[in-house]
């Protein structure tokens, strides 16, 4: 892999007659479609090689206007601003209470995983929610089996960004496609056995010695991967495991540690020597893919603006808020190959 930067600029579609457009842009944003305005003029460096993985930091010189407040789920979950519970009226498989008592605008990105409560959850779509409210999240259930717990609440400890499979499973909202990546995984990972009467739960896989080794591994090598950028696009042997793009640095730079442990669970199963065959044409295909990938709006949380992403094998979504593109990923729902 060389050393110089990839230019996607040079992509000349005519988006609008796709009519794929997400939202209206911005004031001071390219006309037409909000993507395409935002991935015509990403650059992707050179990758940094941890394990068998590629990491291509992305740049963009998108950035949000001053002033604006957005804060990611997971860093909100820690301080306690935002509490996950169980519906009011009992346990619900496919929606959970939500309460943001932040000053500012929290965002979650789909495939969040969370235990607790009746059974543990991932969240089936991003989301947007305003200071001082509550919502109702659409999730999908990341274990099989429980259907009751010592508290209606989710504990802020156990959220994770989920495997990239798993994520782009999430967005699909394929209850029975969510559970099958489950138990691939905890099979192949073997945390510690688990009662008769209850399926995989995904909070085990993370606390698996491959997983905590893997990340361990990914700190070690490589502290400093992908500072100072927008996003990343990671790959793996012969696949690109997936992107998550922000629309500014500093929201990437929160959720940098989620996202680079998100794809360490692939190096958790693969291991550490396989050769990488992803090339630079590969990169720029997959970015073109993206640009022209069918789009299906989504129902908003509260706030904002969400499209579901499809191509080939990979799911994702985009969301935006006041024209602006806060996140896009999509993520490969094959799993990757054994090595």
């Amino acid at each position: 892999m060389t050393s110089r930067k990839l230019l996607v600029a040079s992509l000349a579609l005519s988006l609008l007659a796709l009519g794929i457009t997400l939202a209206a842009p911005a004031a001071g944003q390219a006309e037409g479609d909000l993507i395409a305005s935002h991935l015509r003029y990403l650059s992707v460096a050179a990758p940094a090689a941890v394990g068998s993985l590629l990491v291509f930091p992305v740049h963009s010189p998108s950035v949000f206007p001053d002033g604006t407040r957005i804060e990611p789920a997971g860093k909100a979950l820690a301080s306690g601003a935002l509490t996950i519970r169980e519906m009011p009226d009992g346990m619900n498989q496919q929606f959970v209470m939500a309460s943001y008592d932040g000053d500012g605008t929290v965002f979650g990105q789909y495939g969040g995983g969370y235990g607790g409560g009746g059974q543990g959850r991932g969240w089936g779509g991003s989301f947007f929610m305003a200071s001082l409210s509550t919502a109702a999240l659409p999730v999908v259930c990341f274990e099989e089996g429980r259907m009751g717990g010592d508290s209606p609440y989710f504990d802020p400890s156990t959220y994770t960004l989920a495997h990239p499979a798993l994520r782009g499973l999430s967005a699909t909202g394929d209850q029975e496609a969510v559970w099958r990546e489950i138990r691939r995984q905890y099979d192949l990972l073997g945390p510690s056995p688990i009662p008769i009467d209850l399926g995989p739960a995904y909070s085990a896989i993370g606390r698996s010695q491959p997983v905590l080794g893997a990340w361990q591994f990914l700190h070690r090598m490589a502290p400093t991967i992908a500072m100072q950028a927008n996003g990343v696009i990671v790959a793996c042997g012969d696949q690109i495991l997936g992107i998550d793009y922000y629309g500014d640095p500093k929201l990437f730079a929160e959720c940098r540690q989620d996202v680079l442990k998100s794809y360490a669970l692939v190096n958790a199963e693969v291991g550490n020597h396989r050769p990488c065959r992803v090339t630079d044409r590969a990169i720029s295909q997959f970015l073109m893919d993206l640009m022209v990938a069918p789009r299906s709006p989504q129902e908003p949380v509260q706030l904002g603006e969400r499209a579901r992403i499809a191509f080939g094998s990979h799911v994702g979504e985009a969301a935006a808020l006041d024209g602006r593109l806060v996140y896009l990923g999509a993520h490969d729902t094959r799993p990757p190959l054994p090595y």
